[in-house]
């Protein structure tokens, strides 16, 4: 598989796809184009580039009314910003996700603000803690969906919150 061979050219695939699916406003054929390419971002440690494929996978996701998986989106971004240790962006895209009113009143978001406090004290502990506290953070990890268990295996750096936020 390409991913596991070539990840940056997979990556760079998965991206060109889905610039050509939005040219056309034809974003709901690439939902899961967007799931692959943030994983496969992720684990190239390209966490800002996963977080923007993530905003544009939100955006997708409201075009096409699946409410759910644009809060999971929405979460998934903060997640991946923190992990890759950019709490500006992590709080930028929150804080854009808010007048969303689906996302505002969510389990994602009182997950996401949760998580903001708990990433603040800087302990391990409180992290994991928070992580196991709210459901959201299980769904996000599970393989079919926006992250994937598997994109955090390999990560090195900033270990006690992405490996703990999933608990892969």
């Amino acid at each position: 598989m390409l991913t596991s061979r070539n990840p940056d050219r997979a990556a760079a695939l998965f991206i060109d796809a889905i610039h050509v699916a939005e040219a056309d406003m034809q974003e709901y054929l690439v939902m899961d184009i967007y799931r692959e390419a943030t994983q496969a971002l992720v684990r190239l440690g390209r966490y800002a580039d996963a977080g923007y494929v993530l905003m544009k996978f939100a955006v997708a996701c409201d075009a096409t009314k699946q409410t759910n998986a644009q809060n999971k989106a929405y979460l998934s971004t903060v997640v991946v910003y923190l992990a890759g240790g950019d709490v500006d962006s992590a709080w930028r895209a929150y804080q854009d996700s808010m007048p969303i009113t689906t996302f505002a009143t969510s389990d994602e978001a009182h997950a996401a603000d949760a998580l903001f406090t708990s990433y603040a004290t800087g302990e391990a502990g409180k992290v994991k803690s928070t992580v196991l506290a709210h459901r959201p953070f299980q769904y996000i990890g599970e393989r079919r969906n926006v992250l994937g268990a598997s994109a955090f295996a390999s990560r090195d750096r900033n270990d006690w919150c992405v490996s703990q936020l999933v608990l892969s």
